[in-house]
């Protein structure tokens, strides 16, 4: 399975390029086809710390950016040969399009939204190499020209990660 350095028992390292490629994958497959994820680099979508314009950003287009990875702080300790146990913080970011003639029932539209995203995301499976938890939603905001709803949610994940 890709990801997948080595094992324990029961448990596996995961890269944290998988971790990005599966919770991309559970929002394409989770919210269908018209999700798309950006062709950009994470940090360049209009959320992320790096963003230029939103010339790029479309309706329901999204982005998972995995920020910092470090020691994980939760009582657990490493089991022998399966890496370090680590915590990666995970924000995905996506557009909605608000109408200008509809703007307040769009941006509840983007809001509810917000709540399906949340939900594929905490739909990646859970084993004991990985664990996705919610921690918030980190910035709700429309561009200036009014078009577009940005919004951003942040997750923690929790899995071994190969040192060696």
């Amino acid at each position: 399975m890709p990801g997948h350095l080595g094992s324990g028992v029961g448990v596996a390292t995961i890269d944290p390029s998988a971790i990005r490629q599966r919770i991309a994958a559970a929002i394409s497959s989770t919210l269908g086809p018209a999700y798309k994820e950006s062709r950009w680099a994470p940090p360049l979508f209009p959320d992320g710390p790096a963003a230029q314009d939103t010339r790029h950003l479309a309706h329901k287009g999204y982005s998972v950016y995995l920020s910092t990875t470090d020691e994980a702080r939760d009582g657990r300790q490493a089991r022998g040969g399966v890496g370090e146990y680590v915590r990666t913080n995970v924000h995905v970011s996506f557009g909605w399009r608000l109408r200008a003639d509809n703007q307040v029932a769009d941006y509840d539209d983007a809001l509810d939204a917000e709540k399906a995203v949340i939900a594929a995301v905490l739909s990646v499976t859970p084993n004991p190499s990985l664990r996705v938890r919610w921690e918030r939603v980190a910035g709700r905001a429309v561009t200036g020209d009014g078009e577009l709803f940005v919004g951003r949610l942040d997750f923690s994940v929790y899995h071994h990660m190969a040192t060696a």
